[in-house]
């Protein structure tokens, strides 16, 4: 007898193997960012300074704060079920999702999917995936928020750039205000209209369709997940909440960075540098970025907006002076933050024990719709049987009566004789 070849899909491939394939995209995007940053201009004699550790501890120090509030998000997206994924697995999903954002084209090439393989250890395909692009919703509302802010702290300004540059930024900013309200208030299901755009492509779309069709019900199922968070204003405006304030924290990285780096230096409106100063360096930086967002880890366009930023607020010999620290240390903490994340791709395993629990707890409900399906069984059948007795002792009167009659009727005629 000959054995049959064992055919491999590509979706079981990639379920089995996708932490290695995450791992070797992780690692080329840092190939890419090392290159992208021209390692022989960097001032390298700036790693040997005290004060360069010091500021770097700081940022350091921000952003595990800002990751923890991710971490928190996630939590409240999943309500109860969150309780089945231990909270430092939480962390490190949420940690490496980002890693895997910074080196993958568009931003959301390898953190999301990534994220969805993981929760699906813990929750249903469903419930991971709306939780996942939930937060993506939330994290989408968080950027612009911070660049309405960016906006309005430009214009309290008093538009210190050039006049094509104000018009630019305005603008910029009005059409950002109708998205911010259209991304909080407007409810449209998102996954099964992607994937039925997806089948319409050429070439990729007639292979995908046959699969799009047997998973509608769960796409389905997702958006609906979806939509029941958004309508859940109290839950969708902390969540909303934490993300705005995340993004605050990671303006506060930029206002420490250039702070450090000024030496008593002020900028042009001769105060010193403020924190609404470094949100408006921040928002720069961010909206440039996200403009060019196929740049892995946005390598060189963050540089850009904050050259256009610096020249607001310092003159030239002050903006040389300060740029390229605030580059290094920026960098240098976000490309640690990076290789810590993909690392973590391959140490990220399940927690058995939470797992367990969750299994026994799903157990236990299963048990309980079971035996409250089995109750209500019983009950209609109960119902069903004393339907027919009813009819029955209706009857019994009727047929009592008419025997009565024609009992009575013979004791009349004797009567009458």
């Amino acid at each position: 007898m000959t054995e049959k070849k064992r055919k491999i899909s590509v979706g079981s491939f990639f379920k089995r193997y996708y932490k290695y394939i995450f791992l070797l995209l992780g690692i080329a995007g840092i190939v890419v960012l090392v290159i992208a940053n021209d390692p022989a201009n960097i001032e390298w004699s700036l790693f040997t300074e005290g004060r360069f550790f010091i500021i770097l501890a700081e940022c350091f120090g921000v952003w595990l704060l800002i990751y923890f509030l991710h971490t928190l998000t996630y939590y409240i997206i999943l309500k109860k079920d969150g309780k089945k994924i231990d909270p430092w697995h939480m962390f490190k999903i949420t940690f490496t999702g980002f890693a895997l954002n910074n080196v993958t084209p568009a931003g959301l090439v390898g953190g999301e999917p990534y994220r969805i393989m993981e929760l699906k250890k813990y929750v249903s395909t469903e419930k991971a995936a709306s939780a996942t692009f939930s937060f993506t919703i939330v994290y989408a509302a968080g950027h612009l928020l911070l660049w309405d802010a960016g906006v309005i702290t430009y214009i309290c300004f008093g538009l210190p750039g050039s006049t094509l540059v104000d018009i630019l930024l305005l603008t910029t900013g009005g059409f950002n205000l109708i998205a911010t309200f259209c991304l909080i208030f407007l409810r449209v299901n998102l996954v099964y209209p992607i994937m039925r755009f997806l089948t319409k492509l050429p070439g990729i779309g007639k292979k995908i369709a046959p699969m799009v069709e047997a998973k509608k019900e769960k796409y389905m199922e997702i958006d609906r997940r979806i939509n029941v968070f958004r309508k859940d204003w109290f839950r969708f405006g902390i969540v909303l909440l934490i993300q705005f304030v995340s993004r605050l924290l990671e303006a506060l990285e930029y206002f420490l960075i250039i702070r450090f780096f000024l030496n008593g230096y002020t900028p042009m409106d001769g105060k010193p540098f403020n924190y609404f100063q470094g949100l408006m360096v921040m928002s720069t930086c961010s909206l440039i970025g996200n403009l060019l967002f196929l740049i892995p880890m946005q390598a060189g366009s963050r540089e850009g907006g904050m050259q256009l930023v610096l020249a607001f607020l310092f003159n030239e010999a002050v903006k040389k002076q300060i740029a390229t620290p605030t580059f290094l240390v920026y960098r240098f903490r976000e490309f640690i933050c990076t290789l810590i994340g993909i690392i973590m791709v391959a140490g990220t395993r399940r927690n058995k024990r939470a797992i367990a629990e969750a299994e026994k707890r799903e157990a236990e409900l299963a048990l309980e719709a079971e035996k409250a399906e089995q109750a209500a069984k019983e009950a209609a059948e109960i119902n069903n049987e004393q339907q027919p007795v009813e009819v029955e002792e209706m009857e019994e009167p009727i047929e009592e009566k008419v025997d009565e009659n024609s009992v009575e009727e013979p004791n009349n005629e004797d009567n009458l004789q």
